[in-house]
């Protein structure tokens, strides 16, 4: 049995992620994500699409995982609520139906 969607879908595609570290006393922390966006009405017909994008950073000791980790969640973070506030998805919310 196929399930067919009955309200707007929203998938996100991988489009880069990078981090970076640099080492002098202690570690700076960088990472950079964009994704694809795209909101689909029920039928398939695209709603909106956007690539966004978001940055994080931090500092801590060279080479650890959770200054990595939280790194990148910032990143990610910032990404969806650049997402979140598109004034295109907003509207496109609200009239993605088929």
């Amino acid at each position: 049995m196929k399930i067919t969607p009955t309200a707007p879908t929203l998938s996100l595609g991988l489009d880069s992620l990078r981090t970076s570290e640099n080492i002098w006393h202690r570690a700076g922390y960088e990472a950079r994500i964009v994704f694809a966006a795209t909101l689909r009405a029920p039928s398939g017909r695209i709603c909106w699409q956007e690539s966004v994008e978001g940055k994080g950073g931090n500092y801590g000791y060279a080479g650890s995982i959770v200054d990595y980790q939280e790194t990148l969640n910032a990143a990610l973070d910032a990404a969806t609520l650049h997402m979140l506030n598109s004034s295109g998805l907003n509207d496109a919310l609200c009239h993605c139906a088929d």
